[in-house]
């Protein structure tokens, strides 16, 4: 029997060795999984492919942690019963920000052993600023996203990264993002016929969820004074030619599509960048709008503030009700007069 701090380590992460162990020992029967652990499963899955944050049932019960703990394992079968890599990117970021979350409350020694856990290589620091070193390989294989974490911005002594707590901290939460990823999809073969009822029915309600947010937005004139203050920012360095980092350029773009920008003015507003290439940007705001058939959807506000992207007036600070920005640019359009009368 595991003690509660066990089973509680293995609810906030769920990919460590001790969880793997924790659902090991209990003999997990896809036939006979308590509703429970199959509920917990299903607002996993819905909530990674809506975008939405996943807080886990704050308990003392060793049976209640232990179907949170069950509930990861069954999550992975729903997704990889979707079979969309969209999903399982989803899946793999929504834990990957559950990590990061759990870690900025931890004592350093879980830090470590999380990194052990997931065979980083790495050094304990001389203090004041400096937290750790990660050996060069580990640090590039965990595919830093954000520009602050880019091996450019680091500072490198003897073939290892030196990094702050907050910055081990995002690059375990970016190691996890790569070894959950890299363990889907779970073979499916033989599952419970309930499983493909329930992922038929999470994909469907989540691609109902994104046309919602499309619905109500104005066609006509796009106007900037109505975005979030987050894109209101992005959109004003773009126009005085200031440098966007990857992400950045990739969430304006994705927003611009989605509230009615033509890609010819996306691409021409993406001109007045350094290092602008006009037919690498032409490829990727077609590829974004949909081109290859897979249109990229705008990103959910707690993804914007995973990226680092979310500035502190941005409404959805203010609000739970608020989860994506196109809910603000709608909302603004709303409490105005009609498109027409505003462009008269």
């Amino acid at each position: 029997m595991f003690s509660v701090e066990e089973l509680r380590f293995a609810q906030k992460y769920p990919f460590s060795s001790t969880a793997k162990r924790v659902v090991r020992q209990s003999n997990l029967s896809l036939g006979e999984l308590p509703v429970e652990v199959i509920e917990r499963a299903e607002v996993l899955v819905r909530n990674a492919l809506q975008g939405i944050e996943y807080k886990a049932n704050v308990v003392s019960s060793q049976g209640l942690l232990l179907n949170e703990v069950l509930a990861f394992p069954v999550a992975k079968i729903i997704v990889s019963c979707i079979g969309k890599d969209e999903a399982i990117r989803k899946f793999s970021v929504l834990i990957a920000a559950n990590t990061l979350r759990h870690l900025e409350a931890e004592q350093p020694e879980t830090l470590f052993a999380i990194a052990a856990d997931l065979s980083i290589r790495f050094d304990l620091s001389e203090g004041g600023q400096e937290f750790a070193r990660v050996v060069l390989p580990d640090f590039l294989a965990a595919g830093t996203k954000d520009e602050f974490m880019k091996l450019v911005n680091k500072k490198v002594e003897k073939g290892k990264v030196v990094l702050s707590r907050a910055s081990f901290e995002k690059f375990l939460s970016y190691a996890v993002e790569k070894n959950v990823l890299s363990s889907l999809p779970v073979d499916v073969t033989g599952i419970p016929k309930n499983f493909g009822e329930i992922s038929r029915r999470l994909y469907s309600g989540a691609v109902e969820q994104q046309k919602k947010q499309f619905e109500g937005i104005p066609s006509g004139k796009v106007k900037p004074e109505f975005f979030p203050p987050c894109f209101k920012r992005l959109y004003s360095d773009i126009l005085v030619g200031k440098k966007l980092g990857h992400i950045e350029r990739f969430n304006l773009a994705t927003f611009l599509l989605a509230v009615g920008m033509p890609q010819e003015r996306v691409i021409d507003l993406y001109k007045a960048t350094p290092n602008f290439d006009e037919n690498t940007t032409r490829y990727h705001v077609a590829r974004l709008a949909g081109r290859s058939g897979k249109q990229y959807s705008a990103s959910s506000c707690s993804k914007l503030a995973e990226y680092g992207l979310r500035l502190p007036d941005c409404p959805c600070n203010a609000s739970t009700k608020i989860k994506h920005p196109l809910q603000v640019y709608r909302k603004a359009f709303s409490e105005k007069d009609s498109p027409t009368q505003n462009e008269a």
